[in-house]
């Protein structure tokens, strides 16, 4: 029997389709900055004009001008870093299509292909990321049912409210349950059904020492879905237009591993992430419930793909989708924003995502407010906004997190309680809206909204459960936990990035942070332009003082 001819290795091929295939992953999708800058490396190591130089990377790489001056600017190098960082992460969760990974060397700027445990031995030296046995399929674009009993009633209310933290990443949070200004007035384009499945195999269940671990998941999975907003949850024996499943491992060197996928509504596979099994139940339900925020929020993947299938259409559920990734804080030009609240509150004025418009509004006018030195006020435009979006839904979360942020900017700290436990009251609370609040009632001491259970520890859980931390919320976590004097978790997200560049202020302010928290000595020395920025992210005075005290 003659065997068959081995297929010859081609590194342009295997290089350009393993890049593609990072590319294609949310993470980058939504990371422009860095997926340029692979591009470019790409194409030179393809190219094979010589050695690369920072000069050529800053210039030409990332768009830098001419007069671009090294001696002066480590853009380049900070973002090499970065990528180093993000494809170690993206290789954590996701193995290679052939088994090759994309890697830079220190010192070398063109890209390299090796096995992940070599190309990345301090983070995969030992573990191995799934394979994927459908890699073509792979593509991106830009409850009412009692839980199921988990040990003790404390087990349950600490695991529920770790992944209750982590339920949703985004400015806002809205009440699925209710209808409370009834009708939406579109006859457009509604949130879509997504399908949960989960198939855990009987050594993973041993391992945790959970028989009803899968129902466990399933329950939160289907309870993220249905509080996410921008999403409903197919029930048993309907139709849905999204799948989202988590099963067992099928590579056999891989029995301690979870594979968590979505599915579109082709049929193609539009996500995959592979999960370490973690040591507890409860650690699990933090990963998960951080890879589903991915996911699930008004600018997660899914969002990503109703808009591409929607393009032109009209509805209220597409102006919020809409609004949502006009309102990101990106290195892109949000000026668009304003007259999109308008025209989508002039359009659906009774949706139930109209408080969510008027509170945005009122949002803005505060950050004017601010820009010009003026102080936070409980009067005028921006009040009235706020009020008014209170008044169409007293538990949108939005708008109580921004009411709760406005009380406390005056020390009140039993008034913002009340609009604090509002704001969670309809679907948990998550890093961006917690670390706000927990960063301004700081100085109100552990007393405060003690109904809410142990809120300031699902805080630390949060930067421990989600990996991909948008850069808006690790700064507020990074805040929270200073405020909270726990300096150990602020040195501990500091030492990672958010692989999304972010608008200047946000990138500037997480900069600066970064340094001080890396540096007590950069802290005491710039501590009059440190303080001064926080003005713009920390309303609450006491609250600014507090972090300044835990930086030094």
């Amino acid at each position: 029997m003659t065997a068959e001819p081995v297929p010859a290795y081609d590194f342009a091929d295997e290089l350009s389709a393993e890049v593609a295939r990072v590319l294609a992953d949310p993470a980058f999708v939504k990371a422009p900055v860095q997926s340029r800058l692979l591009s470019y490396l790409c194409e030179q190591t393809l190219a094979g004009d010589g050695p690369l130089s920072q000069y050529a990377i800053a210039v030409d790489g990332l768009g830098r001008e001419d007069s671009y001056d090294l001696t002066s600017d480590s853009y380049p190098r900070v973002q090499i870093s970065r990528l180093r960082r993000n494809l170690a992460d993206y290789y954590s969760r996701i193995a290679p299509g052939h088994g090759l990974a994309v890697h830079l060397d220190k010192g070398d700027y063109r890209l390299h292909l090796a096995p992940p445990g070599k190309a990345y031995p301090e983070r995969l030296g030992n573990t191995h990321a799934e394979p994927e046995d459908d890699v073509g399929a792979a593509r991106t674009v830009p409850s009412d049912a009692a839980r199921p009993a988990r040990g003790s009633r404390d087990l349950l209310l600490r695991a529920a409210g770790a992944l209750a933290a982590l339920v949703i990443l985004a400015f806002g949070l809205f009440n699925l349950f209710s209808g409370s200004w009834g009708g939406t007035g579109s006859a457009g384009a509604a949130a879509p059904r997504i399908a949960v499945e989960v198939d855990i195999a009987p050594p993973a269940l041993a391992k945790l020492g959970d028989p009803q671990l899968a129902e466990h998941v399933r329950f939160d999975m289907e309870s993220q879905v249905a509080g996410s907003f921008i999403a409903t949850l197919a029930r048993a024996g309907t139709a849905a237009d999204y799948r989202l499943t988590l099963h067992s491992a099928p590579a056999l060197d891989a029995p301690d591993r979870l594979r968590l996928e979505l599915f579109d509504r082709e049929g193609a596979r539009a996500y995959v992430s592979t999960l370490a099994l973690p040591a507890d139940s409860e650690t699990l339900d933090a990963v998960l419930g951080g890879e589903l925020a991915q996911l699930l929020t008004p600018d997660g993947l899914v969002a990503q793909l109703e808009l591409k299938a929607h393009d032109r259409a009209r509805s209220d559920y597409l102006c919020f989708l809409r609004s949502e990734s006009a309102a990101r804080p990106t290195v892109t030009s949000t000026h668009i924003l304003p007259a999109l609240l308008d025209r989508c509150l002039a359009r659906y004025p009774r949706s139930d995502y109209a408080p969510f418009w008027l509170a945005r509004k009122a949002l803005l006018l505060y950050q004017a407010d601010l820009r010009q030195g003026l102080p936070i006020r409980r009067e005028g435009e921006a009040w009235d906004l706020t009020t008014r979006a209170l008044e169409a839904d007293p538990f949108n979360s939005y708008a109580n997190a921004l009411a709760a942020r406005i009380v406390l900017a005056d020390g009140e700290c039993a008034a913002a309680e009340s609009y604090f436990l509002n704001m969670i009251e309809r679907g948990g609370y998550y890093p961006v809206l917690a670390g706000m609040i927990a960063t301004e009632a700081a100085p109100c001491g552990s007393e405060f909204a003690q109904a809410a259970g142990d809120w300031r520890a699902r805080i630390g859980a949060m930067s421990q459960g989600n990996r991909t931390l948008d850069p808006l919320s690790q700064l507020y976590v990074m805040l929270a936990v200073l405020a909270l004097e726990d300096r150990a978790t602020a040195e501990r997200l500091a030492s990672t990035r958010p692989i999304e560049e972010s608008s200047a202020d946000v990138e500037g302010m997480l900069d600066e942070l970064t340094r001080a928290v890396e540096s007590r000595g950069y802290a005491r020395s710039n501590a009059t332009e440190i303080e001064a920025h926080l003005a713009r992210f920390v309303w609450n005075p006491q609250a600014r003082t507090a972090i300044m005290r835990s930086l030094r």
